[in-house]
């Protein structure tokens, strides 16, 4: 099953279980996926000096993804408070306020040189793309996130290549990006489903979510904890 993820994390496994002086990086490999999104694949060496392996796909939704191994730093963003229900841990900086919707900045010049406003990505469309674009690989074949990894990818354009298609927008118009994670923290890997991947990280756009704002209809996005903190998912918006 999906025999080409499969394989390269149990060659990842198997680089983990030999030992290697601390500190050392081992080569990057790189993978495409479906429909353009690049997939990172990182091992962390043990020690202070520790740096990470990458191996890169290229997936479904045209954009860049890692899975690299979760670390003490990596929990920063989530409550250490366990409960038994799926519920909202945390929301993101309150710089990060990004409208719901796409928004339109206001128009310039005088008619007839008038020039219409740009239009901006806003929140539940980057999600829709982030979650569209982990759905599957460039085979067709869904990302396996194993025990312990996360995978991330930062969305700042609509499409992969920079000045393609709409920018992510924050208040006020600002070029802004969303960093996205999913991290596994169960003993059991973790596909990702593309409605179930919307429904979490819509969570935060919720009306009755404090990561809400009622008078501009935005959200600071913010993580979504799932099976008893077993699974997270983060979207963080943020200035470039």
């Amino acid at each position: 099953m999906h025999s080409s993820i499969l394989l390269l994390l149990a060659s990842t496994a198997s680089v983990l279980a030999a030992p290697r002086p601390s500190g050392e990086l081992e080569s990057r490999k790189q993978f495409k996926g479906k429909d353009g999104m690049v997939v990172n694949i990182d091992d962390a060496a043990p020690g202070k000096t520790e740096k990470r392996n990458s191996q890169t796909f290229k997936s479904k939704g045209g954009f860049t993804v890692t899975i690299s191994d979760a670390t003490s730093g990596s929990d920063k963003r989530d409550t250490i408070e366990a409960r038994s229900s799926d519920y909202v841990s945390s929301c993101g900086g309150t710089s990060g306020w990004i409208p719901i919707a796409d928004s339109q900045s206001p128009s310039t010049g005088i008619w007839p040189f008038q020039k219409e406003g740009t239009w901006y990505w806003g929140y539940q469309n980057t999600v829709t793309g982030f979650c569209n674009g982990v759905a599957a690989d460039y085979d067709g074949n869904p990302f396996n996130i194993a025990p312990g990894k996360i995978l991330s990818s930062t969305r700042t354009w609509q499409f992969e290549l920079e000045g393609n298609g709409r920018r992510v927008g924050l208040k006020n118009f600002v070029a802004g990006h969303i960093e996205f994670e999913i991290h596994n923290k169960s003993k059991d890997n973790h596909i990702p489903d593309k409605d179930k991947c919307i429904e979490y990280l819509m969570k935060m756009a919720a009306t009755d979510s404090s990561c809400y704002g009622s008078n501009n209809k935005d959200t600071k996005g913010g993580t979504w904890q799932v099976r008893a903190d077993k699974i997270s998912y983060h979207a963080l918006p943020a200035k470039d």
